[in-house]
């Protein structure tokens, strides 16, 4: 009895031995585009003395070349005296620009407004996106941008 079981034993092992040697080589990838490979944030203040009787804008560092930035949400702060509504853009430069608008409305913060935004936006190698608020009197902003890098074959 001793020895049938052995030998069951040794076939199954064998059967099973074989099986995982069929299997298929997993194909190689690479993750390029993974959202958390290559993160992108950066912030950036438009002081008094940069605004006009137009607005503020602030522009961000280009996108370096072989890349591609992915911009998914955007943040922006500005300080205005009136309560007029305000417009905010979020644009870039080089190739073929867009512009991407918003209303904003007066919030609690200290003389400003205030907008928190998803948004999926591309911005090609060599352009720089660029956030504005189209406010008379507005005298300061901050804008955030965070997204991704997607790398370009």
């Amino acid at each position: 009895m001793k020895a049938i079981f052995s030998a069951w034993l040794l076939a199954a092992a064998a059967l099973g031995a074989t099986a995982a040697l069929a299997q298929p080589k997993p194909a190689l990838v690479q993750d390029r585009d993974d959202p958390g490979r290559n993160p992108y944030q950066q912030m950036a203040i438009a002081l008094p003395a940069d605004c006009n009787t137009l607005g503020c804008a602030v522009a961000f560092q280009a996108v370096p070349a072989g890349r591609r930035l992915v911009i998914t949400p955007i943040a922006v702060i500005a300080n205005a005296a009136s309560e007029d509504l305000a417009f905010v853009t979020l644009s870039h430069n080089g190739g073929n620009p867009v512009n991407l608008t918003w209303p904003v409305s007066r919030v609690s913060v200290p003389a400003g407004f205030f907008l928190n935004v998803p948004v999926t936006h591309f911005v090609d190698a060599g352009a720089s996106p660029t956030i504005g608020v189209k406010l008379t009197d507005a005298t300061e902003l901050i804008g955030s941008v965070v997204g991704h890098y997607v790398t370009l074959s």
